[in-house]
C-alpha cells in the first residue's frame, strides 16, 4: 500500500509544481513589465501590454515586454525580452524572442507551461475602475498601462486559480526607445 500511495502523490506533486511554476513566471513577468513598446516583424510598434480573453475562457492571450532578462552566458541580446501567453486546446504556452523587436523569422522559443487548463480569463481596469476584457487595441491603452489586472485560470485538477496584480506606472521601469 506504501508503494501504490508514493505512485500516486509523485504525480500529484508534480502537477502542483507545474501550476506553482506558472504562476510565478506569470507574476514575474508582470513585475518586471517594461514601459517599452516593441515591433513586430512588420515594424509596427506594439502595445506597452496587451491581452484578451472571451467570456468562456478558450480564448487567452497576453503579451508584454519585460526586463531583468538574465544572461550569465553574456549572449549577445538585450536585458529585454518579448513574451506572449496563449491558451491553445487547454494548454498554456509562454513564448517569447530573442529580440523584443522582431524581424521576419525571429528566433523564438515556445513553451507549454501547463495542460489540463479549462478556462483562462484576463480582465483589466481602466482609470475609470471599469473591468475590461480586452486590453491594448486602442490607440489611447497603446502606451498605458491598466491600473489592474485579473487573471483566473480554472484548472481540472486544482479548480479556479485567481490573482490581481495591480500595475502602479511608479514602480515600472521606463526603458529607452532604441
Amino acid at each position: 500500500a506504501g508503494m501504490r500511495s508514493k505512485a500516486d502523490t509523485e504525480p500529484r506533486l508534480q502537477r502542483l509544481a507545474e501550476m506553482q511554476r506558472l504562476m510565478h513566471k506569470i507574476t514575474e513577468d508582470i513585475n518586471y513589465l517594461s514601459m517599452r513598446r516593441a515591433r513586430n516583424e512588420l515594424g509596427d510598434i506594439q502595445a506597452i501590454l496587451s491581452g484578451s480573453s472571451d467570456l468562456g475562457g478558450q480564448t487567452f492571450e497576453l503579451t508584454l515586454t519585460r526586463t531583468a532578462w538574465r544572461n550569465p552566458a553574456r549572449f549577445p541580446r538585450s536585458n529585454l525580452q518579448h513574451v506572449s501567453y496563449r491558451l491553445e486546446e487547454q494548454k498554456l504556452y509562454r513564448k517569447h524572442w530573442i529580440f523584443p523587436d522582431q524581424a521576419p523569422n525571429s528566433p523564438e522559443q515556445d513553451v507549454l507551461l501547463a495542460e489540463g487548463i479549462i478556462s483562462a480569463r484576463l480582465q483589466f481596469q481602466n482609470n475609470q475602475q471599469q473591468w475590461l476584457d480586452q486590453w491594448g487595441i486602442f490607440i489611447e491603452q497603446q502606451d498605458q498601462l491598466p491600473r489592474a489586472m485579473r487573471i483566473r485560470i480554472e484548472t481540472k485538477r486544482f479548480g479556479v486559480i485567481e490573482r490581481f496584480y495591480y500595475l502602479e506606472p511608479m514602480t515600472i521601469i521606463k526603458e529607452e526607445e532604441s
